[in-house]
């Protein structure tokens, strides 16, 4: 069932327009004693009212309510909100599919850092391709995160198989989890990741775990 909003007329327009109909009369009046007065013919005074009346009209500025302002934000607010669901959506569904592809692609002795194939890759073998290094095998190396040189201490390694906390809880809590950085090109670390858990959940987060798609 579809609910529809009322539609009511502002209450700053309503009395804009009884106050046009009352000076409307008073002109009428008015013009009618000049009429009498005067002498002017019926025509003259029908001109001059329709111009007298044409520049009250425009001289009555439109008005728009407060009520009717913060409608119009919360109707934006919610058709944003809807375009980010559908956006989120969108994205989870392409993932899923390009995971689903890799693997038929994904060899075990090869090296991955896309989403999908390092995903799709930990779902065949249930273990993270061989260039990706724990912290501490990094650092052993010299790797600092806050100089970002891990690309040049260990080239073509990329950071993962470090425990995931799930701290927030935003994960289900019935397993334990492990991640790995992806799309890792060099310099500093960045926010994608892919979180999997011993039970075979495998899931990315584009945002540092604020957000996550499950892809298994």
């Amino acid at each position: 069932m579809i609910l529809k909003a009322k539609t009511t007329r502002p209450f700053g327009i309503l009395n804009a327009e009884k106050l046009m109909k009352k000076i409307k009369i008073l002109l009428l009046t008015l013009l009618c004693m000049f009429l009498v007065f005067t002498g002017c013919t019926s025509e003259e005074v029908s001109q001059f009212l329709t111009e007298s009346t044409t520049t009250v009209e425009r001289s009555i500025p439109k008005q728009t309510t407060t009520a009717t302002k913060k409608k119009s934000k919360q109707t934006t607010k919610a058709e944003t909100t809807k375009k980010d669901k559908t956006r989120t959506s969108q994205s989870s569904n392409d993932l899923v599919s390009l995971s689903k592809k890799a693997e038929k692609t994904v060899k075990e002795t090869k090296t991955y850092t896309s989403p999908q194939e390092v995903a799709a890759y930990i779902h065949i073998y249930g273990k993270l391709p061989k260039n990706f290094i724990t912290k501490r095998e990094a650092q052993s190396l010299g790797w600092s995160s806050s100089k970002g040189n891990l690309a040049e201490i260990a080239p073509g390694k990329s950071i993962g198989g470090d425990r995931f906390g799930n701290y927030e809880e935003l994960l289900p809590s019935n397993t334990k989890y492990t991640e790995c950085d992806v799309n890792y090109t060099g310099g500093y670390r960045q926010a994608e990741r892919i979180i999997f858990g011993k039970n075979g959940s495998i899931y990315y987060t584009k945002d540092h775990y604020k957000t996550f798609i499950q892809i298994y």
